[in-house]
């Protein structure tokens, strides 16, 4: 072999090396990325705040849209102990806590919502549909095969008067007993940083 063809071989195999080197760093950090956005996804989630008034209309929008045709009347509500009541249908009811009451529904933010309804009431099928769709317009990217598991973990959890929380913006809490004036109630906590 001759000099100039030993000369191009190693220069070749010097930038196959070089190359390859490159292409193991480039991987390495690469991989690096995705451990750190792992991290990052598995730390708390919040939500964005959202005041009374913007709950209220993506609330009305998700009972439209899952083909309920009982938009709540965003006018006509009660105020008791700083917190607004409304009626979805019947005798099932929302009501929305805000995390500082001033009566002014486009600036208080939403802390607190609820979905409660009698024992007793003939529309407790109705009033699970209302609270499904209550969940997903805060949690808009869970399944209804995700909701519906999270409404039984929170009744089931219900014994031990604990949230359930799932790292996922909101945490659920379900009351069910005879001190609870014989009604069934579900709050969700919106969680902001």
């Amino acid at each position: 072999m001759n000099k100039k063809v030993k000369k191009i071989l190693t220069i070749s195999l010097i930038l196959i090396i070089s190359l390859f080197g490159i292409f193991l760093e480039i991987n390495y950090l690469l991989n690096k990325k995705k451990q750190e956005q792992k991290v990052i996804q598995t730390g708390p989630i919040y939500l964005k705040k959202e005041t009374v008034q913007t709950t209220l209309e993506k609330y009305n929008t998700k009972i439209l849209d899952n083909g309920m045709n009982t938009p709540i009347n965003i006018d006509d509500y009660v105020i008791q102990n700083n917190i607004y009541h409304y009626t979805i249908y019947e005798d099932i009811s929302l009501y929305i806590k805000p995390i500082e009451y001033t009566g002014n529904q486009t600036k208080e933010i939403t802390y607190d919502l609820g979905i409660y309804y009698p024992k007793d009431t003939i529309n407790e099928g109705k009033a699970k549909i209302y609270l499904k769709i209550l969940i997903n317009s805060n949690i808009n990217k869970l399944s209804d095969e995700k909701t519906e598991k999270l409404i039984n973990e929170a009744i089931e959890i219900s014994k031990e008067a604990k949230d359930l929380n799932k790292n996922i913006g909101i945490s659920i809490r379900y009351f069910d007993s005879d001190t609870n004036n014989n009604y069934k109630e579900f709050v969700i906590r919106r969680h902001y940083e």
